[in-house]
């Protein structure tokens, strides 16, 4: 049985439907995996695989059905072959799903130990990168430039939401991002002042300000490492190749 869905694709059981560009099916992981391969484009299987870089035996054999893979190689698929990865590894949701998440790098913090965000100028920030899980979808990135931030080294992103709000209690003693009356942005852990609004910012690496007025404070949604960090760019590039 063959489909008419931009080209020609041939089924891979007898319950296989395409409805304009979304596909339902009742298939195993290995039959959603051929389905995915010839919608990136791939005739045969070791075209696939050797455009993977992966053996062909191995490949073959994730898409016979002989032996399964797990999420790390599903994220690769699903990746190259351009489809959802959690339509590929649970047959939930369409084949296409949606678009891809995506943040604004806003500015780089850490090129001294004040936590100071210095916020690009560009509308466009630093780049996009793909949103991490945990990040909320109105998050924005920050990259830690140098190592003067502690355990947060150079090319790690935070994640948080540009939801100006004021301080709650569930922050003491958290590292947030704040802002100040003179408009300054920082990254700090945040604790109770000597006074009723006032607080005091806790450096990772320098000296205490004490006793600030903060204008709104936002919760760090996703601490991302710089190898991952690397992978999200790397990501981003090739959903929009």
């Amino acid at each position: 049985m063959t489909c008419n869905m931009r080209k020609s694709y041939h089924a891979v059981n007898e319950f296989l439907i395409f409805d304009y560009g979304k596909l339902t099916a009742m298939m195993d992981l290995h039959e959603r995996l051929q389905a995915a391969r010839r919608h990136a484009g791939f005739a045969t299987a070791k075209d696939a695989a050797e455009a993977l870089g992966i053996s062909y035996p191995t490949y073959a054999g994730h898409e016979n059905g002989q032996s399964g893979f797990r999420a790390p190689t599903g994220e690769i698929y699903a990746r190259r072959f351009k489809v959802s990865y959690e339509w590929l590894m649970s047959g939930r949701g369409t084949m296409l799903g949606s678009s891809p998440r995506t943040a604004t790098i806003v500015g780089r913090a850490g090129a001294s130990t004040d936590g100071r965000i210095m916020y690009a100028e560009s509308d466009g920030g630093l780049g996009a990168v793909l949103l991490p899980e945990g990040a909320d979808t109105e998050s924005v990135a920050v990259e830690i430039e140098g190592y003067s931030m502690g355990f947060l080294a150079d090319g790690a992103l935070i994640f948080y939401s540009e939801t100006h709000s004021a301080p709650t209690d569930d922050m003491l003693g958290m590292i947030v991002i704040v802002g100040l009356e003179d408009g300054s942005v920082l990254l700090k852990r945040l604790l109770r002042g000597s006074d009723r609004g006032l607080y005091d910012l806790e450096s990772i690496n320098g000296p205490i300000l004490r006793d600030q007025k903060v204008q709104w404070a936002a919760h760090i949604d996703s601490i991302v490492p710089p190898w991952r960090a690397k992978r999200l760019r790397t990501e981003i590039t090739e959903v929009q190749l």
